[in-house]
């Protein structure tokens, strides 16, 4: 029992990752928990988000309640958890024995008081603690934060180091390659090389084992790069020379002596030429002139994408012999140049960033130790450097011989560790990991056991951009070698889908042809056939296939991409939606296309849920709210122009025109005016009315919040009543993040400069995403990459299979190639910023191709994601951009190099042919008929008899089927009658109405100043004349000035901070105050709610204290508050 064991677990989607690793915790629990030197504690769990830690939490309970539990319903789960259980813990198959029942009921018992004890937790959380208790005090770093955002906030410093002259010259020649506006678009060249600082590190301070092909052997030898250079070139002109020997041949055959020398040559390498030579001779000096320099070659290589001589001077029919060795030659020419342009290109710039690389990271760590806010991953790399890499370091991550005080440490408290989704571990975690899992499986410590349970699915690797490494899992009892008892488990049932769905599963990915295509590339996809479970969910059963072309150019464009947009929602998402749409998502690779799909379900008006990852900021709502910020805090006509063209406005192109002109006359006539220096003008939009009325609230704005600029600017143009449900949330929580902006810089004064850049230092945080509304029966929408470990009832997948990957211009763009099986070292590797296309097409290509290979199978684990969320409703609609229809789409790709994505689509595609039925050429529908239900027979011949136990009683009846016994409803007249008249209400009695208008007007006045008032008393007519007359809204707002009078105290000056109908959060419910004032400097609040009319409610004003109280911008800051009921009688 004590002998420690490392166990590797591959399971398939669906087939209960959670379920075992729960199940492998309470066997080591039952197995070790009489141990005297065993504690609860001493198992530790990781995972990879906190949903993921709620669920393993949550299901380890659930388990051990199933198991003590004696109620008849939990029979069937209590002895299915038994007999896996006995896979881990042998005993009894059908029970516990009393024994293992008295340790359940012990552990179950001590979890529940104590439940800290209960070790589950993120990886990222655990490697936080080890650098919180050990790495911090050893780096002297007193505190810290995380903050995701760490490297963007950081960048600008980053950017003052590198502009200092004694680094600005290192970088000149590595960045000049490429013209860019301004420095800050290499932003994404400098937080690249941040985060591949693992690389970095691999390159850097472990043995690259190169051979002599390898990019790295050239690369470590600079001495020869001028030789290789010349032979690479003189072997380049050797192969252009036969080409232009048989063109030449050709061109002079007596058929062709008429014809011009730049017929014979395609046009993108005729314009090479400033002006193409008219003779063989001339050619062959103009080929030295344009190849005269590498930057010159390197435009030639770009052209050399195809061929660049004229093919139909070749028939096919006589000129086969010349064509195959124009193609020889051709090829040769290609590697050669790109060969010479590797030595004088590409790796100089490998070495530029190499030299480079290591200063930016220092200063980088300094700006760490100097502002204390890091990533996850900043914390994750800092631990592993002062533990193995540092100098020296506190333990030598390659003497695996060596047991340190820290390990011990470490060891002592975790003797099983359990890891939960392993294949989403990245190399960094990984090697930090690494070691622990050898300490606690050594045998030899500070306890007599240990283990490693590690659970994952190599097929659902979808996170390489964060470091990971699909063969990870698939080499790990290599990677821990012979020395250690190693146990390996598969799970092939599937408890989520039903059968059909898991027979299309199994026949799309052990296609023969995909597998093939694998082999024959040399890459490995390992796919055992998923046994399904669950019979009960077949009647349920809906697969429907979709595939349409789409066209982005061309003369005869038949379908563009946004209709192809609209032919997914139109076609297959709404026929298939039903009012409930719980449990139901929309799956898609990008972010961008979910941004699409749910611009057209909102014209649905179908309800989803989406997280975008844009910012408010980027909100068509929000971002005239911020150019009318601008132009009020920096009088900038190009924002206010903007603004007038936004929703709020929909100024017209004539009058936009001539507001245009009457700013540009004003800016003559002020540059006039100083000139001379005479009077400043007014400037004069008298001609526009609403741009006037505008620019006049603009410049009297001066007095009101930022909160309420935005606010007024909104109701003047009733932008509300256009809003979608969605639109209107993202308003209202930009507006929060202005009232909560204010209210916490309330004693510094929040100014609109400060203001704009404090939501552009924020930007990326999560409080300024945008939101969606979120309801129990929306439609959701995610990404592939976000859905994966959740499961839906209906899943629709929309896949653009011409989709180009993310732009990586101006990225650090890195190859590797990893040396054996352990992911510890490298056999090659290159860096680029500027010229990966040269390493290409060049001789050292292949690890291109590897990477590639990488990303191919990647892709195909983000199709097996998506593919297997459904439960038993999977929709898939593939588009593809192209004019032709997809077998001749298909065969035109094969001939070159088919997609992955491309052949899974054309498996889905067979396999529904010959299992679905047909509803047009591109689209087929399965669908599993539902049994028919039961029929009722009558029997009249028998007649229950209420004595005896088979008759029913009344309680046993389903209440549906009872006659409506409830007492008679009142007759409906009598409810008429005290139905609310809202007619006499609002506009006879019109108290109410009152009360609005008072509220209104009273919410403009917050100091109650004579332009205040004035502005107040226009705002309120504006509002409310197309109800009253403007004589009855003027007589309503004189008593309400004469009533106010008494009061003069709450518009005091010493109220720095007013806030009127302020709204607060509470419980899920909005509060809206009517007013509060801050003294800022005595830290006085007080709380004023006006009556028109009404009962005052002491305990409504004692709540508005208590939660603005609550608020951040006061708790724990000695504010004092006061409340105060103001009765106003008209």
């Amino acid at each position: 029992m004590n002998k420690p064991f490392i166990r590797i677990i591959t399971a398939s989607a669906g087939t209960g990752k959670t379920y075992r690793l729960s199940l492998e915790y309470i066997g080591l629990v039952i197995q070790y928990y009489e141990h005297p030197e065993f504690k609860i504690d001493n198992i530790l769990v990781l995972t990879f988000t906190k949903k993921a830690t709620a669920e393993i939490r949550e299901r380890i309970f659930s388990q051990m309640q199933i198991m003590l539990s004696k109620d008849p319903k939990d029979e069937k789960d209590r002895n299915g958890l038994i007999e896996n259980l006995r896979t881990i813990a042998p005993g009894d198959a059908k029970q516990l024995s009393l024994s293992e029942t008295n340790i359940l009921i012990s552990a179950y018992n001590e979890l529940s008081f104590n439940k800290n004890l209960l070790q589950v937790m993120t990886i990222d959380s655990y490697i936080n603690s080890i650098f919180r208790n050990l790495v911090r005090p050893v780096r002297s770093i007193d505190n810290f934060e995380i903050d995701e955002l760490a490297i963007d906030k950081r960048m600008p410093y980053l950017m003052d180091f590198v502009m200092k002259p004694v680094f600005r010259h290192r970088i000149q020649d590595l960045l000049r390659r490429k013209v860019s506006p301004s420095l800050d678009e290499y932003n994404k060249f400098f937080i690249s090389m941040i985060k591949e600082r693992w690389l970095h590190y691999m390159i850097t301070k472990r043995n690259v084992t190169q051979d002599a092909s390898s990019l790295c052997s050239q690369f470590l030898a600079p001495d020869t790069w001028d030789s290789k250079a010349t032979e690479s070139f003189t072997a380049f002109f050797a192969a252009m020379n036969s080409i232009i020997a048989i063109i030449k041949t050709r061109a002079l055959d007596p058929k062709n002596l008429a014809k011009p020398l730049d017929d014979f040559f395609n046009k993108g390498f005729r314009e090479l030429f400033s002006q193409f030579p008219e003779s063989f001779p001339e050619l062959d000096a103009g080929l030295k002139s344009i190849t005269s320099t590498p930057l010159l070659c390197y435009k030639l290589l770009k052209t050399l994408d195809k061929t660049f001589w004229n093919m139909t001077k070749f028939p096919a029919k006589t000129c086969s012999t010349e064509r195959e060795q124009l193609t020889i030659h051709y090829e040769n020419s290609v590697k050669h140049l790109a060969n010479y342009l590797v030595y004088c290109l590409f790796l100089p710039e490998q070495h530029e960033i190499l030299k480079i690389w290591e200063d930016i990271l220092t200063e980088y760590d300094n700006l760490i130790y100097r502002y204390k806010n890091m990533t996850y991953d900043d914390v994750s790399w800092f631990t592993f450097e002062a533990l193995f890499s540092s100098y020296p370091p506190l333990f030598n991550a390659e003497d695996e011989a060596v047991a340190t005080e820290f390990y011990h440490f470490l060891s002592h408290r975790s003797r099983f560790i359990l890891i939960d989704e392993f294949q989403d571990t990245s190399l960094l975690q990984f090697n930090i990991l690494c070691p622990i899992i050898e300490e606690v499986t050594s045998g030899i410590g500070s306890k007599p056991f240990g283990g490693a349970v590690v659970v994952g699915d190599e097929k659902q690797s979808i996170f390489s951009w964060r470091g990971g490494e699909r063969d990870l899992l698939l080499n790990l009892p290599k990677m821990f070698g012979s020395s250690k008892t190693i146990e390996t488990a598969e799970l092939v049932s599937c408890w989520r889908s039903s059968p059909t769905l898991i027979r299309f599963v199994n026949s799309i990915f052990s296609n023969k042809g995909i597998h093939e295509y694998l082999n024959t590339n040399g890459m490995t996809w390992k796919y055992p056939p998923i046994q399904y479970q669950r019979d009960d969910l077949e009647s349920l059963t809906e697969i429907q296939l979709c595939i349409q072309s789409y066209q982005t150019k061309g003369a005869s464009v038949k379908t563009t991409n946004d209709e192809v947009f609209r032919m997914f929602i139109n076609e297959m998402v709404k026929p298939n939606l039903t009012s409930d749409c719980k449990k139901t998502a929309i799956l898609c690779r990008k972010g961008k296309d979910l941004t699409e799909i749910q611009n057209l379900l909102d014209e649905l008006e179908v309800s989803s849920i989406f997280q975008p990852s844009a910012s408010l900021l980027e909100h068509a709502l929000v971002q005239p709210l911020l150019s009318w910020l601008r132009f009020i805090a920096y009088q900038d006509w190009l924002e206010f122009f903007a603004f007038l063209r936004s929703d709020y406005v929909m100024l017209n192109a004539i009058q936009l025109k001539e507001c245009i002109e009457t700013v540009s006359a004003y800016d003559k006539a002020v540059r006039i005016c100083l000139q001379e220096d005479s009077p400043i003008p007014e400037i004069d939009f008298s001609a526009l009315p609403l741009v006037q009325t505008l620019f006049e609230i603009a410049m009297a704005s001066a007095a009101d919040s930022i909160h309420q600029k935005c606010l007024r600017i909104i109701e003047l143009c009733q932008i509300q009543d256009k809003l979608s449900e969605r639109d209107y949330l993202n308003l209202h929580s930009f507006l929060s993040v202005i009232q909560e902006y204010e209210l916490n810089n309330s004693d510094n004064g929040a100014s609109i400069p400060s203001l704009i850049q404090y939501l552009q230092d924020n930007k990326k945080q999560s409080f300024m995403q945008q939101r969606s509304i979120d309801l129990d029966k929306s439609l959701e929408l995610q990404t592939i990459h976000k859905s994966k470990g959740l499961e839906y009832d209906r899943v629709f997948v929309f896949y653009n299979l011409s989709g180009k990957a993310s732009d990586a211009s101006l990225k650090l763009r890195p190859y590797i190639d990893y040396a054996g099986d352990d992911f510890k070292n490298l056999r090659d590797f290159a860096l680029s910023l500027h010229y990966k296309d040269i390493l290409a097409k060049s001789g050292f290509g292949s690890i291109i191709t590897t990477d590639a290979k990488r990303s191919l199978l990647e892709e195909m684990n983000t199709l097996y994601v998506a593919f297997t969320r459904a439960k038993t409703k999977l929709h898939i609609f593939f588009t593809y951009d192209h004019s032709s229809e997809w077998d001749i789409y298909l065969e035109a790709k094969s001939s070159s190099s088919p997609s992955l994505p491309l052949l899974l689509a054309d498996a889905c595609r067979s396999y529904m042919i010959d299992h679905a039925e047909t509803t047009d050429y591109h689209t087929w529908s399965l669908r599993k008929t539902p049994p028919p239900p039961a029929k009722i027979v009558q029997d009249d011949s028998h007649t229950a008899d209420p004595e005896k136990p088979e008759a029913k009683k009344v309680a046993d009846i389903p209440r549906i089927c009872l006659p409506d016994w409830q007492p008679p409803r009142p007759d409906f007249t009598d409810a008429v009658a005290t139905l609310i008249n809202h007619k006499q209400v609002w506009l006879i009695d019109r108290a109410n109405l009152t009360g609005n208008i008072v509220h209104f007007y009273l919410s403009c006045l917050a100091h109650n100043t004579d332009s205040e008032i004035a502005d107040a008393k226009d705002r309120t007519i504006l509002q409310y004349c197309g109800i009253l007359s403007v004589t009855e809204i003027k007589d309503i707002l004189s008593r309400a000035t004469t009533a106010l009078k008494p009061y003069a105290r709450i518009f005091e000056p010493k109220y720095d901070r007013v806030f009127t109908e302020f709204s607060v959060w509470n419980q899920g419910r909005e509060y809206r105050i009517d007013r509060f004032m801050v003294d800022t400097a005595a830290k006085d609040v007080q709380v004023i709610d006006f009556k028109t009319g009404g009962i005052e409610d002491r305990q409504q004003l004692d709540h508005y204290v208590s939660m603005l109280s609550g608020l951040p911008a006061f708790q724990g800051k000695g504010y004092s508050f006061r409340a105060e009921y103001i009765s106003l009688s008209l």
